[in-house]
């Protein structure tokens, strides 16, 4: 039998795994780390006045939640795609978050070049990335880089550099 030993002390990815939950506890899982989730951002949001400040706020927000929080970010998101999951509930996730932004930006946009929900699920994207590779501790480091992606099609570059602190290229 061939044990940790037999690789050199490491486990092999097999028996790194954790065990796989049923259906129902996922969906427990799912809609308590949701809960958790919504919670922390509203009331990141809540604490600002401007929209600018409020999208600054809401992604900060969600990338700190994920990078305290790895198994519920998890759960919202490789978990919540899983091929054996029967609805993917992450585009609950994307959704809701798409909802929000529109609720807090201006009706137009300077710059129509992306949709919201395209940003939102970049970010998504992004927070998956991080945590498969095991580097979620990283992401609040990139709440004004993804802020300033999510304000620039709405308050230019300038705007969006000024609410972010982040580099753009151009004042325009």
């Amino acid at each position: 039998m061939a044990g940790p030993q037999a690789s050199g002390g490491r486990k092999s990815r097999r028996e790194a795994a954790p065990a796989p939950i049923g259906r129902r506890a996922q969906g427990e899982s799912f809609s308590a780390s949701f809960d958790q989730l919504q919670r922390e951002v509203r009331e990141a949001c809540g604490r600002e006045r401007a929209w600018e400040a409020r999208v600054v706020a809401g992604v900060r927000a969600a990338l700190e939640f994920a990078a305290a929080h790895p198994g519920e970010a998890r759960a919202l998101t490789i978990e919540a795609s899983a091929a054996d999951v029967a609805v993917d509930r992450q585009d609950d996730v994307i959704a809701y978050f798409t909802d929000l932004l529109g609720d807090a930006a201006p009706a137009g946009k300077l710059f129509p070049i992306a949709a919201d929900r395209a940003m939102v699920a970049s970010i998504a994207m992004i927070v998956r990335s991080h945590l498969v590779s095991g580097s979620v501790r990283q992401l609040p480091e990139l709440a004004p880089d993804l802020a300033y992606m999510v304000l620039m099609p709405y308050a230019g570059r300038a705007g969006a550099r000024r609410e972010t602190g982040s580099a753009g290229s151009s004042d325009r």
